[in-house]
Formats: structure tokens, sequence, C-alpha cells
């Protein structure tokens, strides 16, 4: 006995409302209901009771076969017919698995499909066309198959959630997105099983439809590339839905740089995202940050001279490298994640025709990359970046060696990372800044002459006074620390673009750094002796009897590209003392030989050796200098102890050394550590063996002794002049210092003999109005007592 119509028709309802409110539990997306749908995954869930089907497809039989394909190609299209309340199509519904022709896989269906399926509820066409799309979201294609996939309007994409912003690229926002499983599809055509979050970059509108394609072909150049670059951010896919585009990354698990050096910016908590790192600097920190450094350069590299597709070499100059550009993922091996350089948005690329080219012009121009310059300043760009329109000052235009501008100012940025953490970083960042409208790490200036002229482009003076203050001031538990600013400031943030090195040589720069970081973390090795580490001159002088000071400071332009880090444990090659051929009495140091020599032996052992028997005669000792570069010498006028103060400037260094008079079998003759030249326009040496650097905007002290104290005479000073020289007086109790600036020229007086009063004791003024550029010199001298000693402005 069957039951009464009215009975079953409310059974059924009652039990398709049950079904359609276990749809409503499943349901995902934004909060928007409009754009909600359900996976395929929970369809097959909602359908596995086949009871389910025996209720609903019955009265009439249905085979065994049927509620299988049922479950497997029509789990979508009854879940519709139900919430649309289709009972009379759901009646006849296994004639419609027959003979329809259609399954889960057609949908979303169209409008005469709809009809032919709704035969017998015509009126429920219009429904079943709107609701069908929440049963069907677009399932995203990472195959390289198609250029850009066109995903149809009315197609909700499959995100779990709404996109939760987590940054800018170019000119697109960037989004945090959960895939739902089974609906994004690997390019070898696999499915991920679970929720798979990603980088959505969302470019709006038809305005952006041209900065769509210039990154997608920028990162289709790196994709189809036949070498390839592990710290390079390649795309997962591209698609447009609707008037928006979109780009697909791997999300980084770490953020970017900018929240690394801002120990998280709040966006997390360091400690649990970085817990390998310890609170204060270590080796072991400095270690994986260099590392991941130079995996950075080595990435540049890549872009500049090795993206290859086909036949064609593409070199790509990125233009926008800052810390927010620098992506890090999640890595087991490395205590800091893995840093990868990604937004290509504004990037330039260019083919290597050089097999075409029939001039030196046009090989230079198949090679260079110059983009027109920007006319805001940034922080990390060059100054070749920037257009300038003041005193017909002209910029060349940005490119790849701009690159290494941007690089050089983020590694400043680690390094004050490594010292201090965020508090360092925004110190830097402050002082850098001063009173001056931007931060960016280079300023203009007028040159070092009183004619007038246009202005020049330098390293900024608080970011040099910061680089000096790590290299020679700052007590630091690292020498890695100090040789890592003296690399910057000397080997990489070089204003003159053609006089930067290119990637290839910055990545040797950088590599040698770590490599040296390793082994100074290995209690049984020390570096080799083709780079001292540090400037705590006082050990490295005692460690070997004489040494280059090139070789062992890293002075030359060339030197550090051209060597290979020495093995760990190789013992220094010993300095061989011969004869000088013209004078037998007369000796000089040779430089030391890395492919010959003994294993060194104790300084004693060495001088015993190779001491020749004593001479009274023998008044002079040597040292050996260059004389190719050298710009101007110093020499003190008086002797100190046999000893005469001596410095030597050359375009790339200057030389501190104390020349020694007397017999030469009772010392060895020693060279004071070289400092830094950048911005370095004169030096003075005083009686008494003080040297006086005029360094751009400082007036620095050094003693040309033991101890090597420093003094930074204009600390507090807010100066805008540029010195041009200094003299010391006949006593050496006084230094006075030319400073030039605009329309003024000034006099600073110090009593280098008072260390407590912190600033000039006399500074005179001198108007230039009434004046015709000519060059002045200060000749101080003696001439009677008093506070301050006359002098002669010439």
């Amino acid at each position: 006995m069957y039951p009464s119509a009215f009975n079953l028709d409310a059974r059924r309802r009652d039990f398709i409302n049950q079904i359609i409110e276990d749809l409503r539990q499943r349901f995902v997306g934004e909060d928007d209901k409009n754009k909600r749908f359900i996976c395929q995954k929970d369809l097959i869930e909602v359908w596995k009771d086949e009871s389910r089907l025996l209720e609903l497809l019955g009265p009439r039989p249905i085979s065994l076969d049927d509620i299988r394909s049922a479950q497997e190609d029509f789990v979508a299209i009854l879940s519709i017919l139900v919430c649309i309340g289709a009972t009379a199509t759901l009646g006849m519904f296994c004639d419609i698995i027959h003979t329809s022709g259609i399954s889960d896989i057609d949908l979303p269906l169209q409008e005469d499909v709809i009809r032919n399926l709704l035969r017998t509820e015509q009126g429920l066409t219009d429904i079943f066309d709107l609701r069908q799309y929440t049963f069907c979201p677009a399932v995203i294609d990472c195959s390289q198959n198609h250029p850009v996939q066109v995903i149809d309007e009315s197609r909700l994409l499959p995100f779990l959630s709404k996109p939760k912003w987590i940054g800018s690229g170019g000119f697109a926002s960037v989004d945090l997105v959960e895939v739902a499983p089974c609906y994004l599809k690997t390019s070898q055509g696999a499915v991920f099983e679970k929720p798979y979050k990603i980088a959505c970059k969302k470019f709006e509108g038809n305005t952006r439809l041209q900065d769509f394609k210039t990154e997608l072909s920028n990162l289709r150049n790196f994709k189809n590339s036949l070498t390839s670059q592990a710290h390079i951010l390649q795309h997962l896919t591209t698609f447009a839905h609707g008037p928006e585009y979109y780009i697909l990354f791997d999300y980084a698990e770490h953020g970017d740089l900018y929240q690394f050096l801002s120990d998280g910016a709040g966006r997390y908590h360091f400690r649990e995202e970085f817990p390998g790192v310890a609170s204060l600097e270590t080796s072991k920190t400095h270690e994986a940050l260099l590392y991941q450094c130079w995996a950075l350069t080595s990435a540049l590299h890549w872009l500049h001279n090795k993206i290859t597709v086909k036949t064609e070499i593409i070199r790509c100059a990125h233009m926008d490298l800052k810390p927010d550009n620098i992506l890090i993922m999640r890595d087991s091996e490395s205590i800091v994640g893995k840093w990868m350089i990604s937004d290509f948005g504004i990037s330039v690329t260019q083919n290597d025709r050089r097999t075409q080219a029939l001039s030196i012009r046009d090989l230079y121009h198949e090679v260079t990359i110059n983009k027109p310059a920007f006319h805001e300043i940034g922080t990390y760009q060059p100054p070749e970046g920037i257009h300038v329109q003041s005193d017909g000052t002209e910029t060349e235009g940005a490119g790849r060696r701009s690159d290494v501008w941007s690089f050089g100012c983020v590694f400043s940025e680690v390094l004050a990372w490594a010292i201090g953490r965020e508090k360092e970083v925004s110190n830097f960042a402050r002082e850098r800044k001063g009173q001056a409208q931007n931060d960016s790490f280079w300023e203009e200036f007028t040159p070092n002459n009183l004619s007038p002229g246009g202005k020049e482009f330098r390293l900024r003076g608080s970011v040099t006074t910061w680089l000096n203050h790590i290299q020679f001031q700052r007590p630091l538990t690292s020498p890695v620390l100090m040789t890592w600013a003296q690399k910057i400031q000397e080997k990489i943030l070089i204003v003159k673009k053609d006089e930067r090195p290119d990637a290839k040589k910055l990545s040797m720069i950088v590599r040698v750094l770590y490599e040296e970081c390793v082994k100074l973390a290995r209690p049984d090795t020390q570096p080799g002796p083709d780079i001292q580490l540090g400037h705590d001159t006082q050990s490295a002088l005692n460690a070997q009897p004489a040494f280059d000071m090139e070789a062992a400071f890293d002075t030359r332009s060339d030197y550090l590209e051209q060597i290979q880090p020495s093995s760990p444990g190789r013992n220094a090659p010993e300095v061989v003392e011969p004869m000088h051929p013209a004078s037998p009495n007369l000796r000089m140091p040779l430089l030391p030989s890395t492919s010959e020599g003994r294993s060194s032996s104790s300084s004693d052992s060495w001088a015993a050796n190779n001491r020749p028997p004593s001479n009274p005669n023998d008044k002079l000792s040597i040292l050996q200098h260059s004389s190719k570069d050298n710009l101007a010498s110093a020499v003190s006028r008086s002797i100190i102890q046999d000893k005469v103060p001596v410095a030597l400037l050359y375009k790339d260094r200057i030389e501190l050394m104390q020349a020694y008079i007397g017999d030469s079998t009772a010392r060895d003759p020693r060279a004071m550590l070289p400092v830094n030249v950048d911005f370095i326009s004169s030096v003075a040496v005083s009686p008494h063996g003080t040297f006086a650097l005029v360094r751009d905007r400082e007036i620095i002290l050094r003693s040309g002794y033991r101890d090597y104290n420093i003094r930074y005479l204009t600390t507090g000073l807010n100066l805008d002049q540029t010195f041009t020289h200094a003299a010391f007086s006949d006593r050496g109790n006084m230094l006075f210092a030319w400073a030039v600036w605009g329309k003024q020229e000034s006099l600073y007086v110090w009593r280098v003999d008072d260390n407590t009063f912190p600033g000039p004791h006399h500074v005179i003024h001198y108007s230039l109005q009434a004046r015709d550029y000519q060059p002045t010199t200060i000749i101080p001298y003696d001439a009677r007592p008093g506070p301050y000693a006359p002098m002669f402005v010439w």
C-alpha cells in the first residue's frame, strides 16, 4: 500500500528542506551572499548517502548504476534543482541522466540547454540560470597552455574568504586569498586537495591593462627562460575576470623584508615568526643574513644577464628594488627565511642583439638600459634615476647598475638591523633624513671650489657619518660588521653609475663577506690572508711581521672581484724581505706571495731569520708604497722617537703611516691601517703625529700611535658648508679649517689639545658678495703667544 499523494508530497518537501539546509551550511566565500559558493567536494559529501537519492528520486524505481552516475556526475545539477524547487524535473531525473547529454562538467549551462532540462517547469529557467553559478565556481588553471585565462564575469572566483590586503606593488594592490580545495590546478594538471594560500595581485579597470601586460611580459620571460633563479619570485598564473586582471603568486609566509627589518611591523610577533634568530647579534644570524643578501645579488645578476628565451638573452633591470619588494618565504634551512625579489611592474627589459651591432656606439646602446628619470625622489632610488631641474643639472637615466645602488641601500638597512635590530634601523633612517625633505641615500652638493657651476651628487653626509661610526668608533662584537660597512661605502654606494660595480662584481663582494663570516664562526679556523676583517689594526699588525696593505685590507678597486675565498685553516704565506739590489744595507719589504712561501712562523723567529747584521750607519728604512694614482702627500715637520708621520692620499684610499728614521735592525717598519677615502679632499699632519682628514662636512682627527684614537671635531654641528682643506699650527696644538657654501666662506679653529670643548673654539665668516672667486689657502704660523695663533688667509 502506497502513501497518499498528499503525504508523499509533504514528506518530499520536508526531505528537500533538509537537503537545502545541509547545502546552506556548506556555503563558503565572502560575507556577500552573492559571492558565496559551495565546493564540489562538499556536494559529493551531501549526496554520498544512497538513501537520499532513493528517497528524492522515487517513487519510481532507480538502479544502482543510476545512483552511482548521479553521485559522480550530477551532484551540482541535483543540488540546483533541489534549491529552486524543481520537483517535477527531479521526478524525471533518471531519464535526464540517460538522454540529456549534460553533466556537472558542462556548468554553467546556456539558456536553451536549461529550457530543455526544465521542459516541464519553464518558469524556473531564470532562477536556475542565476543560482547555477553558486555550484560551479571557476577553476584557476596554472598551466602554460594559455597566455591569460579568461573567466566569465558571472563566474564566482573560488576564494574561501574575502581577500585581505597585504600590500601594493607597482600599480596594483596585492591581497592574500585562500583558494578552495581542488580549484587551483597545477601546471601538471593536478589539483591542490587542501586550501591553498596565494598572493593575488589585482589590476582594476582598463586603465591598468597596459601595466598588467608589461608585468606579465616580464614574468613570462622569467618562466620561459632556459635558465632559472631560485630567488626570483615566479608567478603561478594569470587570468582576467571581467574588467579586472589578476596575477597569482605563491604567498610569502614571512611577509616582506620591510616587515622583517621592522621586527614584524605590528603584523606578527618576530620571535614567534623567526624563533631561530637570537635577540642579540650573533655570528649565526650574521651568516644567515649575508647568505640571503648574497642570494639576492645572484638573482640580480641573473636578471641583468642570464635570462635566456630560445636563442636570445634578455636583460632586465628591476628599477624598484626595496625591502617591500623582497619577500620572505618559509625555509627550514634558513633561520631568516628565503628572500626573493618580486614586483616587476616597472621593470625594463631589452633583448641582447649585440651580433647586429655595427659600431662601438651601437654595441653600447644594445647592452645598456636607460629608463627616463623620475620626478619624485624615493628612498632607494639612485641619483641617476631622478630628474633634477636645478642649476641645469641633467641625469642620464636609470638602468641595471641602478639596481646595484638600490641593493646597497637595502644592504645598509640589513646591516643596521644586524647591529641593533629595529631600533637601529629606525635610528639610521632618522639620522639619514635629518632636516631634509627626503631620506634618500644621496644628496646634491656644490663642488669644492669657489667658481660658479652646477650641482653634483654624492653619498649623503649622514650616511657617510653612520658608516664611519660603525667602522671606526662603535664597539661591535664581530669584525664582519665593520667590513660590511666598509664595503657598502667603498664598493657599492658609488654615486657615479659607470664606476659602480655590476651585479656580478656585487655578488662577489657579498659572497666574500659571507664566506669570511662563516670562517669566523668556526673556532678551529681563521680567515685566510686574502681578506682581513675589521679595523683592529693592532692585532692585525701583530699577526704577521709584514704584509701587503692593499691585499690585507682590500684597498685596490679591482682586488675583491679577482680573488677567490681562501680555504679554512690555510696558513698565511710568509713575507720574505731580501736585500735591495741597489743598496746592500737598504731593506724593503716585498708584497706577499699567495702561490709561494713558507708557513708563517712567529714574529720573533721571522725577525731572527731575516734580520741583517746590525750596522750603525744604517739609519733609514723605506716603506714600500705605490706612486700610481697618488694625489698628494703630507709629512709632519717633526721627528718623534725616530718616526715621521706620513699621509699618502690616493684616488681610492689614504695610507697613514709612521716612517722610521733610525736603526732598521731595531724595529720593523709598519704601516697604519688605510682609511676610507670617500669625499676626503685633503689631509694635514701635525708635528705630534696627529692626522686631520678633511671629509666633506667633517674634520676627523686620528692619532698616529698605538691607540689610534679618532675624534670627530664636527659632531653635533648642523653644517651647511663643505670643508676644503685644513692646516695645523707650528706647535701642533691648533687646527684651522676652511669651509665654503654659496656666498659665504668660513674659518673654523679648534684647540686640538683641549678635549673638553665639544665644538670649534672660534669661527670667522667671510662674505663673498664683493669678492671674485679665487682659491683660498690657510697659512698658519706661531709668531707670538696668545689664545689663537695668527694666520694668513691667502
